[in-house]
């Protein structure tokens, strides 16, 4: 009898334990969340608690259920970590359908490695990756860890919705604060605002949201954290490595970079004594700058430092010359301290790189990637990117073009606004004559100007030898049976730099024959396929990023014994996002076909997305034209 109690107690405790392992069970989940999602995210709870002006520690706790194999990504863990943020106290548990436990993960499974870029000459930035090998779905894996900061500059950024066919169950930011710290936040998009708890020594603010139906990308949509919920969050007062800083203005926050950077931009007297006499010959102040850019671009190049207050103090420009190398921040510097030489002012430059361009000017904090140099004159402002040895004198392309950037001035920070490459400045003009023979095979010669930032189409062609140009031309050419028989191609690196790029290209039945008649495509190397993807609602407005001309003129020649049988119609199509006009004529011998397209950059209602549509299914049905030959 005793043995029969031990045994039920027994299997009662298993089962106790075996049911206290059941989580996330996909029986749960709302039927709502499904829909249009790869994953849903069961929990996401983080505390952000800070303890000093130079330390806090965050703790996750994140639960994401992975309905598919399109949502396998969002299962991996990837926690970058170095000598200022530490990560510990990992746990990974994966659990089932039915929201069973099935692994748990042992901290040798969990690879950690170097992350330093390539290009990277001192980096202390590691990353502990894990990824789950499942193909039952759906499955769920849940992380639990804490990272620790030595040093406080960034304070995180909470986008529950952060990415596309995502949904969420619930998620919640926590923030606790010592009162005598100021803690400053702004919200985008949050549909309650924050619990606040006050004690005798600490600050409680606390923001949850629950039951997020996951979006479905639009065509040409703002960037999503533009219309999901974000809370951006920063200090007041902040410290790194010693270095304490304030960040309420941008005013003060270029102060503490203006500080770093004190003393960093002095160069031995016989380089001072060198770059005076390598410009003494130059008349005006621009040519004097190109003069000693080209010599900093033939002198440095670029590698990664990024090791702890390094990843915002540049070391000096002294250093750099001696050396030859250093990263954005160092180059800047250095190229600053040049231009010093030679008594021409510049201000080291905050700005975010990358197709991202957007920065939150209301909200003083480091929302920077990368350094710049801006040289102001009377009449002009010169913005030099100081870690590209090619790059024209002048010239930023679209890695840091027409974006809000923070000046370092000898007052603290000011924001300017970096140079914008217009619809008349991004063009590119193309004239070909193509010879076609009785069969349908054409000879082309054909001549294309790139300018602006569609310099940038055939910047990486520049750099390669002719026989590297070769292969890359054929590689990329849509012309199906197209020979490229000879090319030569040129630059101008002016401050809206230019490329002539020269093509001579036989092609093998470009015109097919059926019967007596040729079918002539007319647009031979500008085509547009794409039309946007149909929509019932719209929701998101429609965002054009990029300003620009295309103008083609293609002269065909007629081959003998045919003559015209007829000819498409002028396409011509005007709208608040752009202008497209094609044509073809006769004129003697020759059909001269003409193609203009200037795209508009900007940000327009959902309501005209259907005209948007049509504009595009204009332009590819346009790109489609043949012209019909016929032997006489």
């Amino acid at each position: 009898m005793i043995r029969l109690q031990f045994i039920i107690l027994l299997v009662l405790f298993c089962n106790g334990i075996h049911a206290a392992e059941i989580k996330y069970s996909v029986n749960t989940i709302p039927d709502s969340l499904y829909d249009n999602a790869k994953v849903i995210v069961r929990t996401d709870e983080t505390v952000f608690e800070i303890s000093a002006i130079n330390k806090a520690q965050k703790s996750i706790k994140f639960a994401i259920t992975i309905l598919n194999k399109n949502g396998d990504s969002f299962g991996i863990f990837s926690g970058f970590y170095n000598r200022l943020q530490e990560i510990s106290n990992m746990k990974i548990c994966i659990y089932d359908r039915n929201g069973e436990l099935i692994k748990k993960v042992k901290n040798s499974d969990i690879e950690d490695y170097s992350a330093a870029s390539g290009y990277a000459l001192f980096e202390d930035i590691r990353v502990k990756y894990y990824k789950p090998l499942i193909n039952d779905y759906p499955y769920t894996i849940e992380y639990e860890y804490e990272i620790n900061y030595k040093g406080l500059l960034n304070y995180p950024v909470w986008q529950p919705l952060h990415a596309y066919n995502y949904s969420v169950e619930k998620s919640s930011f926590q923030v606790i604060t010592p009162n005598y710290l100021a803690f400053r936040f702004k919200e985008s998009n949050i549909p309650k605002p924050p619990e606040i708890t006050e004690t005798e020594n600490e600050i409680t603010y606390c923001w949850s949201v629950h039951q997020l139906k996951s979006l479905q990308e639009e065509p040409n949509s703002p960037n999503l954290y533009e219309y999901s919920p974000v809370l951006y969050t920063a200090p007041k007062d902040f410290e790194i490595e010693g270095y304490t800083g304030n960040m309420e203005s941008w005013e003060n926050f270029g102060e503490w970079i203006r500080d770093l950077n004190t003393g960093l931009d002095e160069l031995p007297d016989n380089a001072k004594v060198f770059l005076i006499q390598l410009v003494e010959n130059e008349t005006s102040e621009i040519e004097k700058i190109k003069k000693v850019y080209e010599y900093f671009q033939e002198k440095t190049r670029y590698v990664s430092i990024q090791v702890g207050i390094g990843s915002w103090r540049p070391f000096s420009a002294q250093t750099v010359h001696e050396f030859g190398y250093g990263d954005c921040k160092a180059l800047s510097n250095y190229m600053k301290a040049l231009l010093k030489s030679i008594g021409i002012g510049s201000f080291y430059t905050l700005v975010k790189a990358g197709n991202d361009r957007s920065i939150l000017s209301d909200f003083p904090s480091n929302q920077f990637n990368h350094v710049i140099l801006c040289v102001p004159l009377e009449q002009d402002t010169i913005w030099l990117e100081c870690t590209n040895q090619t790059i024209p004198f002048g010239y930023l392309g679209n890695f840091t073009d027409d974006r809000d950037v923070l000046l370092i001035t000898a007052k603290g920070g000011v924001m300017a606004h970096t140079q914008v490459y217009c619809q008349t400045n991004n063009t590119q003009f193309r004239k070909a004559m193509i010879e076609l023979d009785t069969e349908g095979n054409a000879s082309a010669n054909i001549n294309t100007i790139y300018s602006g930032l569609q310099y940038d189409n055939v910047r990486d062609l520049l750099l390669k030898e002719e026989e590297d140009q070769r292969m890359l031309l054929i590689k990329s050419n849509p012309i199906p049976n197209a020979s490229i028989e000879d090319h030569s191609i040129s630059a101008t690196k002016s401050r809206i730099p230019s490329a002539t790029l020269t093509e001579q290209i036989t092609i093998s039945k470009y015109a097919p024959m059926v019967g007596t008649r040729m079918f002539v495509p007319l647009n031979i190397l500008n085509k547009t396929e794409y039309i946007p993807e149909l929509l019932e609602n719209r929701e998101c407005e429609i965002k054009l990023n990029f300003a620009f001309h295309d103008a083609d003129t293609i002269i065909y020649k007629i081959p003998f014994g045919f003559k015209v049988e007829n000819w498409p119609e002028l396409v011509k199509s005007h709208t608040i996002f752009g202008i497209f006009e094609a044509q073809a004529i006769i004129e003697g011998e020759n059909i001269v076909y003409t193609r203009t397209r200037k795209m508009n950059k900007g940000t327009f209602p959902p309501e005209n997305y259907n005209e948007f549509i049509e504009f595009y299914r204009q332009i590819s049905n346009s790109d489609k034209m043949k012209l019909v030959l016929v032997k006489e």
